[in-house]
């Protein structure tokens, strides 16, 4: 039997996962009737506070070639990024469903490089929609903080 576990998250954070963007994704309907705003001052703030490199994109080709041209890039491993298909036509509604689907689908890495990373990227009949890596403390301000901006 394959290790399940293969990228040694704790208890608490797989329940995290689970709990903060699995579950509260159903529990909200999908969010549909919520209006994100981006331009949140707070969200704004805490964008540029951990140097998050927010990008949406309009379509996949956009967004794949960004991709193949930063696999490239050394650097490309040591920022917090937030790459995205921006299907909801409201980014951070959109980046929260990608975030479930990553999740769900246990599209989710975890990796130890002096403090904890996580990685996601989400895949569609083989094309890219999301793509994200953050530090974990920073990935955990961002999805409350995002799930906060009305």
């Amino acid at each position: 039997m394959a290790n399940a576990n293969r990228y040694a998250f704790s208890r608490k954070e797989l329940a995290d996962i689970y709990e903060k963007l699995v579950l509260s994704h159903e529990l909200a309907g999908g969010y549909e009737s919520v209006k994100f705003n981006s331009r949140n001052k707070k969200f704004r703030k805490l964008v540029k506070d951990i140097e998050l490199d927010f990008k949406r994109f309009k379509t996949i080709n956009e967004l794949n070639k960004v991709l193949q041209h930063e696999k490239q890039k050394p650097e490309a491993m040591t920022k917090n990024i937030c790459w995205f298909l921006d299907s909801q036509q409201n980014s951070i509604k959109s980046v929260l469903k990608l975030l479930r689907n990553s999740a769900a689908h246990a599209h989710i890495m975890r990796s130890k490089r002096n403090v904890i990373w996580y990685s996601m990227e989400h895949q569609y009949r083989k094309q890219t929609k999301f793509r994200l890596q953050m530090k974990a403390t920073d990935f955990w301000r961002f999805v409350e903080q995002a799930k906060n901006s009305k």
